[in-house]
């Protein structure tokens, strides 16, 4: 049923269709660096299977429903959005889940796609092959990884609401692979317990070396977005400002550099701290002659 409807979709032969799905290492591989330490490999697919995996996302994996809790990865969810939801909160609570993508494989899409009505085996096999690199696990740089991370998490997301946090006064997101848990009062650690039973009960792990705690008397910071202790406001942060000053000194005055990767971090600026894009528009527009920045 799923080739015969993407075949004539598509307008693809079904053989090739099959000839693609089955090989699936069509897909360019390339490293970027972490925030911290190490490399993050980056997968991307080629055009014919990336056609493939948007018609999946469209016709099959856009019908599951999506947590409200998840912030990440659908219209109007945002890292701005996650932040907000917690800048009021006294106290914070975060984990990460390893290797999220690589570890969403067979176990959850047999599980997921076994909830659609009038699909078969080879249905199962055939989107599995399409949306898993060599047909084990989702991967970075996959157009479907995304939306299937979110479809996989919604009954997780469910049951971490309520089994750990309805009726604590707590606020829980999910950005993805990272889990914020946020309140006005001092949080138990005992729910990182409850939580990891969950996590592991769907074979996700938690990062150990990802959990702390946060509060007003620390840094406060959510998906990257730092909240004043003062006033709760949201900021990109002293550090991360400085970074970005350097890279535009060196574009505008020394002409090196990468300018899209500038115009990105300047809207992301714009967008949560309007105050410190304000100030860099003042300091650095006399230097911006020709208009590429500002």
């Amino acid at each position: 049923m799923i080739l015969e409807l993407m075949s004539k979709d598509l307008n693809l032969d079904e053989e090739f269709i099959l000839k693609i799905s089955k090989k699936n290492t069509a897909y360019k591989k390339y490293r970027i660096k972490k925030k911290k330490r190490g490399y993050r490999t980056i997968y991307h697919p080629s055009k014919e299977l990336k056609l493939m995996q948007y018609w999946l996302v469209k016709r099959i994996f856009s019908k599951f429903p999506i947590s409200d809790y998840s912030t990440a990865y659908s219209q109007g969810n945002s890292v701005k959005k996650n932040a907000l939801m917690h800048k009021n909160s006294n106290y914070m609570l975060h984990l990460d889940i390893t290797n999220f993508f690589e570890n969403i494989s067979h176990y959850h899409l047999d599980k997921l796609l076994k909830k659609i009505d009038n699909i078969n085996s080879e249905d199962i096999e055939l989107i599995k092959n399409i949306v898993f690199y060599n047909g084990e696990y989702l991967v970075v740089g996959s157009v479907s990884s995304p939306i299937i991370s979110n479809c996989v998490m919604y009954d997780i997301d469910e049951e971490i609401i309520n089994k750990c946090i309805m009726g604590k006064h707590l606020i829980y997101t999910r950005y993805a692979d990272d889990i914020i848990i946020s309140g006005k009062d001092y949080i138990d650690e005992n729910i990182i317990k409850d939580i990891m039973r969950i996590l592991n009960k769907n074979k996700f792990i938690l990062n150990d070396n990802k959990t702390y705690f946060m509060n007003k008397k620390s840094r406060r910071a959510v998906t990257g977005i730092v909240i004043d202790n003062n006033n709760n406001s949201l900021s990109i942060g002293s550090k991360k400002y400085r970074e970005i000053k350097r890279e535009i000194y060196r574009l505008l005055i020394k002409n090196e550099g990468n300018k899209d990767r500038i115009l990105g971090y300047l809207s992301y600026i714009r967008d949560v701290d309007i105050k410190r894009y304000n100030n860099l528009k003042n300091v650095y527009s006399k230097y911006d002659k020709n208009n590429i920045l500002f």
